[in-house]
């Protein structure tokens, strides 16, 4: 905290002395790279997180209304529903508080969610997204692996964590399942060769074989058997797999 009027003269001395001055873009810079969690970028379905997407859209939305047609990205084209914000309800396939999903109108876009469109009824929207996070992550995610009821599995970590800190457990009116549904976890995604993917970037859903396919293809292109600018017939069977398979939605 710097008093009224000394901003200038502390700075001045701060860069003098050879020190590095860095405000919240550069932190959120930092977080990224590392892979960490940054507030409120990367805390989806609260409040200050919904003040930060909200202000993001409406800054991002100008920049791109002020370019001319020619000159912009045409998400239309793409069939980008969300370009410039995350709707974390319609990616999990529940209903908006809002708007419940009542109509049952097929969309001109890929679908998104976890189940069909039809599968979204009346009853999920009581379900809200919610983070998933904390030291025992890892381990709780592990434990999942291991049981045939997930959302059972999930709801009893949730009380066990509750209890431990002096909480009281879950409302008997939230089932197992919606908790599951809602959840959400963060991830640190890393790049197989290269690319430096940027905020709000297009993520793409492969099917197990076009998965072991790439893999098949990049390390034989770590192996210098490939090189990075010659394809192969697997690596072309891919990118047909992944344009046919792809799920496009900004995230």
């Amino acid at each position: 905290m710097i008093p009224a009027g000394w901003s200038m003269a502390f700075f001045e001395s701060l860069i003098y002395t050879s020190g590095r001055v860095g405000g919240q873009r550069e932190r959120q810079t930092q977080a990224y790279e590392a892979g960490s969690t940054y507030f409120p970028r990367d805390y989806p379905c609260i409040p200050t997180y919904e003040d930060w997407a909200a202000k993001r859209e409406a800054t991002e939305k100008e920049i791109w209304e002020r370019k001319p047609p020619a000159k912009r990205v045409n998400y239309e084209k793409l069939k980008t529903k969300h370009p410039w914000r995350v709707n974390w309800y319609e990616l999990l396939g529940i209903s908006t508080p809002e708007s419940p999903a009542q109509s049952t109108e097929v969309p001109d876009f890929v679908p998104t969610e976890r189940e069909p469109p039809n599968a979204v009824q009346a009853q999920n929207i009581h379900i809200r997204p919610w983070l998933l996070r904390g030291a025992e992550l890892a381990k709780i995610l592990s434990s999942l692996t291991s049981v045939l009821n997930h959302g059972a599995a999930l709801h009893e970590e949730i009380n066990r964590l509750r209890l431990k800190r002096g909480q009281d457990i879950l409302s008997s009116d939230i089932k197992p399942a919606d908790v599951l549904r809602g959840a959400l976890v963060n991830v640190k995604v890393t790049m197989c060769s290269r690319g430096s993917p940027g905020d709000l970037a297009m993520m793409y859903a492969l099917s197990d074989d076009a998965v072991r396919q790439w893999e098949k293809t990049l390390n034989l292109r770590k192996s210098g058997k490939v090189t990075l600018d010659q394809d192969t017939p697997k690596e072309t069977d891919v990118r047909a797999l992944h344009t046919l398979e792809c799920i496009t939605h900004s995230c």
